[in-house]
């Protein structure tokens, strides 16, 4: 078997054990090297020929029963703290560090697989490049602190209202990415209408100063079109963000499909 479908197997076992909860794996892990304990003891016991050791070899093996427990709970504790700290990392690698949505770099992965699938399977697909407007003249008037906080309430806002298989990434500084799987051009702009418009309604409560600030998005939609991009990512998203540079020509605070 090659390595990585070993070290998958392994991560599954792993994940399914501390699933279990620290008391019920540690539990599992006794009752099994009990079982393994007694049945190999019962069978040296009648095939070896030292028949007045049996006593003393079924106590010696039996005796991994008393140790099982509170060695599988330190290992389990080990196996715990390493799965928090790899997921912590894998958290650090793909997420955003201000607004904990999916970094650029997570997202371009994400983007190139879910357009091969979709040319794959002549399956619809569309993306949203969308941007703060004059968000140099909130940190301007108000400071760089609260130009963060409305990032902040953006990406909390846009993902509370995305569905589940939506991608929503930070793309840099005050721009943003939406990948929608599975939706056509009639859908996105739907999409497009809908966080426009909760985005224009949002009251940011700044820190400091204390007050409340709005602000408004503009968005360019591109739709995939097989014909004539293939499975280029790169003409998908160069067609999202012309239209977004028309949006903020035609006057901001919309959405324009190119």
């Amino acid at each position: 078997m090659p390595l990585s479908g070993k070290h998958d197997i392994w991560k599954g076992l792993l994940r399914r054990t501390l699933r279990l909860g620290r008391w019920g794996a540690v539990l599992c892990v006794t009752l099994m090297s009990g079982v393994m304990s007694v049945a190999l003891a019962w069978v040296l016991m009648h095939v070896s020929p030292f028949s007045e050791a049996g006593s003393g070899l079924m106590l010696s093996l039996v005796i991994p029963l008393f140790i099982a427990g509170p060695f599988s709970w330190g290992l389990l504790t080990l196996l715990e703290e390493t799965e928090a700290s790899r997921n912590e990392l894998e958290e650090l690698a793909t997420r955003d560090g201000l607004t904990r949505l999916f970094n650029r770099r997570y997202f371009m992965t994400v983007l190139e697989r879910e357009l091969s699938r979709a040319v794959r399977y002549a399956e619809p697909l569309s993306l949203l490049i969308f941007d703060v407007d004059d968000f140099k003249l909130v940190n301007d008037r108000h400071g760089h602190a609260a130009g963060d906080q409305v990032l902040e309430e953006i990406a909390r806002m846009c993902a509370a209202l995305l569905r589940q298989h939506d991608v929503l990434a930070r793309y840099g500084g005050e721009e943003f990415v939406l990948l929608l799987p599975r939706t056509g051009e009639a859908g996105a702009e739907q999409v497009a209408e809908k966080l426009q418009a909760a985005i224009s309604a949002l009251l940011v409560d700044l820190r400091r100063p204390q007050k409340r600030i709005g602000v408004t998005v503009s968005i360019g939609i591109s739709t995939l079109r097989p014909e004539e991009d293939g499975d280029r990512m790169e003409m998908l998203l160069a067609r999202a963000d012309d239209a977004l540079y028309h949006a903020k020509m035609l006057g901001k605070n919309r959405w324009h499909v190119q």
